[in-house]
């Protein structure tokens, strides 16, 4: 499912903050299914900081796996979810200064 302001689908994603993710990442385990939360933006230099302050929002919200497009948000989404499964889209690309860090780094 789409996490508010990180998901490309968000327009028809239903849910609208992370209030709502976080009861509905709860539904969903209440009846035995996964929650695989989406963060597939391309953030840009200057969007960097909105993106991880919505990865400190999700933090606590429970989810099983996070699939992401941007490698540049890896090291994001790692630092505040160290132990949760990633999954890299297949949408990837490079378009920011972090991402250049990632492949650096790999």
């Amino acid at each position: 499912m789409g996490v508010p302001f990180t998901s490309l689908r968000m327009r028809q994603n239903k849910i609208y903050n992370f209030d709502d993710l976080k009861k509905t990442v709860q539904d969903l385990h209440k009846n035995g299914s996964k929650a695989l939360l989406t963060m597939n933006i391309f953030p840009r230099n200057i969007d960097i900081k909105i993106f991880e302050q919505a990865v400190q929002q999700i933090a606590d919200v429970g989810a099983d796996a996070i699939i992401f497009s941007d490698p540049g948000t890896f090291h994001i989404i790692r630092k505040y979810l160290p132990d949760i499964p990633l999954h890299m889209s297949t949408q990837s690309s490079t378009l920011n200064y972090a991402a250049v860090q990632f492949w650096k780094d790999m």
